[in-house]
C-alpha cells in the first residue's frame, strides 16, 4: 500500500491519497503533513482550520482533532520515536505535541517571539525536536525531557527557512526559500 499527499486538478486543497493494487482513495481535509504514528496511521494538518487529521491505514476512517485556542496555522509536523507528532504553530508561536494515541494536544512556547515557527522534524536517537523559525531566520531545538528550546540564529538576513529536516547520520538539513 502506498499512501502520499496529492492537489487533485479539480479541488482547492490538497488530498492524502491511498493506492492499494487499482483501487485510489482520497481523504480530506488535508493541506500539508505526512508523518506516520506508531499505530501506523497518517496524520496531516489543516492549517487555518486549527486541527489535525489522522488517517487510519487500516480501515480508512478519517478523525479530526481540533485545537480549542484560534488562529494557531499550524504547518508542518514531524513524528519521533514513540509516534507522537510534533507540530509547528506558525501564527501561535508554539511548538505542539500531539499524543497519537488520544489526539491530546501539549503545547510548548517558542521563547523568541513572532519568531513563525514552520517546519518540524525530530532526531530519533537524541529525542531533540527541530524546528525551522521561518520569520526569526533561525534554527531552534527542543529538548522534551527538559522543556528547554535552544536557537541557533542562521548565517544570512532574509533566508526564511520553511522546513527541516534531520538526516540519517544525524546532520540538520534544511532548505531556504530566498528573500523577495
Amino acid at each position: 500500500m502506498i499512501w502520499s499527499i496529492v492537489w487533485p486538478a479539480y479541488t482547492s486543497a490538497p488530498a492524502v491519497l491511498r493506492a492499494q493494487g487499482i483501487k485510489l482513495s482520497f481523504y480530506y481535509p488535508i493541506a500539508v503533513g505526512g508523518p506516520i504514528d506508531g499505530e501506523p496511521s497518517v496524520w496531516t494538518v489543516g492549517n487555518y482550520d486549527n486541527a489535525v487529521n489522522r488517517v487510519d491505514t487500516k480501515s480508512g476512517k478519517l478523525i479530526t482533532y481540533r485545537l480549542p485556542e484560534h488562529s494557531v496555522d499550524l504547518r508542518r509536523m514531524g513524528s519521533d520515536a514513540d509516534g507522537n507528532l510534533w507540530v509547528a504553530g506558525q501564527d501561535s508561536n508554539k511548538l505542539f505535541k500531539v499524543d497519537y494515541k488520544t489526539g491530546q494536544f501539549t503545547e510548548h512556547l517558542v521563547p523568541t517571539p513572532n519568531v513563525g515557527p514552520y517546519g518540524v522534524d525530530v532526531d530519533r536517537r537524541t529525542g531533540l525536536v527541530w524546528v525551522s523559525e521561518r520569520e526569526g531566520d533561525a534554527l531552534g531545538s527542543f529538548n522534551p525531557k527538559t522543556g528547554e528550546f535552544a536557537e541557533y540564529p542562521l548565517p544570512s538576513y532574509g533566508l526564511a527557512a520553511r522546513r527541516v529536516f534531520v538526516d540519517p547520520v544525524n546532520l540538520r538539513m534544511f532548505p531556504l526559500k530566498p528573500a523577495d
